[in-house]
């Protein structure tokens, strides 16, 4: 039929000069000129199932070719109420998707993350992340590498910063949200819409009324908010937001983080959640890696939280400060550091990434402590790992040079430039490990200082450092 037809009117009646319904409405054309209706005689041939069909649904990873494509086809006897007809339809949709990407999953595993033989020598010459980064493959799965983001400092207030940068998208968010001075950590995790609130105060939503464009300045309380445990042994805080006047929702991925929260923030249109949004988004999680930063007060706080906030890797660590003496106590290592130019304000960085012992396991690649918050002078603690065929020539000479004290690892002051290095490796922490996948791999820590080619009396002070550290 030629008659105009709108989104919207799928489902009712084409009606003829009469008034009767001589057919139903199936489709239109973007032209308007060429419109699809089912024969209303066609009514009598119902069966008693409402029967589903969807053409073509593909599954796919990002960075590489592989793809799975199948078509869906659901039936439920009638008669139901429609909300149990979509309720039903949706679930075994959802299933659906599900289970097509479990099976691209299982059809590239060998070669895929986590257990691909390619991914196995990244992990032991990761990055190390500030922030949110996303784990991606290059083609046919050769190499591994993290997509950072970049985070801007915006101030909302004297005492309170939010830290934005973009996902995948630009209508993606990576942000670090800091909390109120006057709300406590626990409190803030616990709020997703004071959370938003804040984050609203520097990412732009919008609502147009008549002409103009009146910036949202709340979302209200989330639809739904859930914990969500992800194979990494962290808890991630999911929650929802439905924009009906944008026929879009917003969705809010956030870790526990000192000082706030660190998030991921997603806007999609609502059709998205037909097609395994949460369920996608929640297997996701396992590709994202979290490094994080604060004062040490910040820290205190930190894990002074309920340890069902905290990732697995920190269930059993502890940050204090007495006087000028810092003490630092993780699973590996214990650093109890007495120095004057330790404050509650100086900087603790842990970049974390993957476990090189256990399957999908988080690991501290780098743990840093910056004396003077924003400078580049610091101490550091980092393991290193024997490389494999497949890791660069790089990082081949670096673990020689870790494993026999030569080079920036003999212990000595290197200058380079603007700055001045003394590492060591320690000697002692070196050990052969029996990863999951029994490939032969060793491991040893390196210990070191950073200083500004001005700083004076260097050697006794990283001296100092090194002897304030006790391997477990």
């Amino acid at each position: 039929f030629t008659s105009p037809a709108s989104p919207g009117n799928s489902g009712g009646p084409l009606l003829n000069l009469k008034g009767e319904a001589v057919g139903i409405i199936v489709k239109k054309n973007h032209s308007e000129n060429y419109n699809i209706s089912v024969p209303i005689g066609e009514l009598d041939n119902l069966s008693d199932t409402a029967d589903f069909h969807l053409r073509n649904l593909s599954k796919g990873l990002v960075g590489v070719d592989d793809t799975l494509t199948r078509d869906w086809s659901f039936s439920i006897p009638l008669p139901a109420s429609i909300e149990t007809v979509a309720k039903s339809a949706q679930d075994n949709l959802n299933s659906h998707m599900s289970k097509l990407g479990k099976d691209l999953t299982n059809m590239v595993q060998e070669k895929n993350f986590p257990k691909g033989e390619r991914f196995r020598s990244y992990l032991r010459e990761q990055s190390s992340i500030k922030g949110f980064a996303y784990l991606l493959p290059e083609k046919n799965f050769n190499k591994w590498r993290v997509r950072r983001s970049r985070l801007e400092k915006i101030p909302i207030s004297s005492s309170q910063n939010v830290f934005k940068g973009y996902g995948p998208s630009y209508d993606d968010y990576h942000v670090i949200v800091e909390k109120p001075e006057d709300l406590s950590l626990k409190e803030f995790i616990d709020s997703p819409d004071v959370v938003m609130d804040n984050l609203l105060k520097v990412v732009s939503f919008t609502r147009t009324v008549g002409q103009e464009n009146v910036p949202i300045k709340s979302f209200g309380k989330p639809e739904n908010s859930t914990l969500v445990n992800d194979n990494m042994g962290r808890r991630w805080i999911s929650s929802t937001w439905n924009l009906p006047h944008s026929d879009s929702f917003v969705h809010s991925s956030c870790l526990p983080y000192p000082k706030g929260v660190i998030c991921y923030i997603e806007e999609r249109r609502s059709a998205f959640r037909k097609y395994s949004f949460y369920n996608d988004t929640y297997d996701n999680y396992d590709e994202i890696v979290v490094g994080y930063t604060g004062e040490i007060t910040d820290w205190v706080e930190y894990f002074s939280l309920d340890k069902k906030y905290l990732p697995k890797l920190f269930q059993n660590s502890q940050i204090t400060l007495n006087n000028n003496t810092l003490l630092v106590k993780l699973d590996d290592y214990t650093v109890e550091l007495n120095n004057h130019k330790i404050t509650k304000n100086s900087s603790i960085h842990f970049h974390l990434g993957y476990s090189n012992e256990e399957l999908l396991a988080e690991d501290i690649l780098r743990f840093e402590i910056f004396p003077e918050k924003g400078a580049k002078s610091h101490y550091r603690v980092q393991p290193y790992f024997e490389p494999n065929v497949f890791n660069s020539d790089t990082c081949l000479s670096r673990w020689n040079d870790v494993i026999n004290g030569t080079g920036e690892f003999s212990g000595k002051r290197v200058n380079k430039g603007e700055k001045i290095v003394i590492k060591k490796g320690i000697q002692s922490t070196k050990e052969n490990l029996s990863p999951f996948d029994n490939v032969k791999l060793s491991k040893i820590y390196a210990a070191g200082c950073y200083y500004k080619s001005t700083d004076v009396g260097i050697e006794d002070d990283c001296n100092s450092f090194l002897q304030s550290i006790t391997f477990n």
